[in-house]
């Protein structure tokens, strides 16, 4: 399917096999840790949130948005899904603001493309600091993406790791591109 979005135009984003792939991963996680919230870092054109949406009954989804162009570009094209909420700013400031009373499914995927459609931030990606405000609450589910990248924004898999150990007690699992950080089985 093709979202075309009045005034966006130039931005057609093709439902594809890495999107289902990555999307599959994150539905078998809520049904597997039964979680009804699924918050996302880096809408982009909003192409996850629009995959999970349509299969899993998530009662709220939160997708927070750097970049103010591709924020209303989501805006619109969520309108009418009551579900979803689009919140346009820094995500590392923009989680503060959900209120967490039970586990969530975090995506984290803010990140600066180098190009004119994303935003940059302080960093070319926060992960640090959306994990320092996350790993401080329940236990979450939290899916990180494009770790085949990280490397190139100063970003090393080993810190990393013993970044998030030293603030939780988790199961840490690589799958394709993705870090997979889950509650640790008793």
């Amino acid at each position: 399917m093709i979202d075309i979005v009045e005034g966006f135009e130039d931005m057609v984003i093709y439902d594809d096999a890495k999107c289902a792939f990555k999307g599959e991963l994150l539905l078998y996680l809520a049904k597997k840790h039964d979680l009804h919230t699924f918050v996302e870092t880096g809408t982009y054109a909003g192409e996850m949130v629009k995959y999970v949406n349509a299969r899993y009954n998530f009662d709220r989804i939160y997708s927070i948005e750097l970049s103010e162009r591709l924020a209303a570009r989501a805006d619109k094209l969520f309108q009418d899904a009551s579900n979803v909420f689009i919140i346009h700013g820094a995500s590392e400031e923009s989680l503060k603001g959900i209120r967490q009373t039970e586990p969530f499914l975090y995506w984290l995927d803010a990140h600066y493309c180098g190009d004119d459609v994303t935003a940059m931030g302080e960093k070319i990606t926060p992960v640090y600091e959306e994990l320092e405000v996350i790993l401080n609450e329940t236990d979450h589910v939290i899916v990180i993406d494009d770790l085949d990248n990280f490397h190139t924004w100063g970003v090393y898999g080993r810190q990393l790791a013993e970044f998030i150990k030293s603030k939780k007690d988790v199961e840490l699992s690589v799958v394709d591109t993705m870090l997979i950080i889950q509650p640790r089985k008793i």
